[in-house]
């Protein structure tokens, strides 16, 4: 459906660029979603140059799936790796990121938070927040950390 973007400049890490893209990709066209994760790995790999990336969505997807796959691949440049199973290592069943307004846990993921190596994660989670048992979305929000350096000077 959609990817913005936006190149970042840290100007207290010594002018370092990053990339960061957000995307929402379709809920229903099975060929739409694996076609989004392809399009998606061509533009980083043309875009990206050199800069660190970060990559979050509502993809509608689990990680087993071939758009998923596509841009996580171990031979693209630069990699993606998914943040959140960086920091908790162990898939768990309850790790549900869509529970449409009812607070279910057990499922999996289709919110990602994807990120070059250069980024690594010092923690992530899934916030399942609500008030008297009302829920803000029908989704839950992935969280992460990233740990940035400066850039290596020139």
């Amino acid at each position: 459906r959609i990817v913005t973007w936006v190149k970042l400049r840290d100007n207290g890490a010594g002018g370092r660029e990053y990339l960061w893209l957000n995307t929402h990709w379709d809920h229903r066209g099975r060929q739409a979603r694996v076609e989004s994760g392809r399009i998606i790995r061509r533009w980083i790999d043309r875009h990206a140059g050199g800069a660190p990336v970060i990559l979050t969505g509502d993809l509608n997807v689990n990680d087993d799936h071939e758009g998923f796959l596509a841009m996580v691949d171990a031979d693209a440049s630069p990699r993606l790796l998914d943040v959140y199973r960086q920091a908790n290592e162990e898939a768990q069943a309850d790790e549900a990121t869509a529970p449409g307004f009812r607070g279910r846990t057990r499922s999996r993921r289709i919110y990602f938070v994807l990120g070059t190596a250069e980024l690594p994660v010092t923690e992530a989670d899934i916030i399942r927040a609500s008030r008297k048992g009302l829920y803000p979305s029908d989704h839950y929000p992935v969280t992460a950390v990233l740990k940035v350096s400066p850039a290596s000077p020139k």
